[in-house]
């Protein structure tokens, strides 16, 4: 299994949450616009090192769409 690019948005989408991305979303905002993570294994991972920075942060529905609930 290989490792991602994780990005977290600065900005927080309608719904008042801060979206979760790897590098190679079509979703993923402009540089400004977000903030690097870290380099995960498993998406999951990525998922919890954003919430402790952000609680309300979701993953996004295009690129993370196995752990979306």
């Amino acid at each position: 299994m290989m490792s991602s690019f994780y990005y977290l948005t600065l900005e927080c989408d309608p719904s008042g949450c801060f979206v979760l991305h790897t590098k190679a979303c079509v979703r993923l905002p402009d540089v400004a616009l977000r903030v690097f993570i870290g380099t995960f294994y498993h998406p999951r991972d990525a998922l919890l090192t954003a919430k402790n920075r952000k609680v309300n942060t979701k993953p996004c529905r295009e690129c993370l769409k196995d752990i979306c609930r």
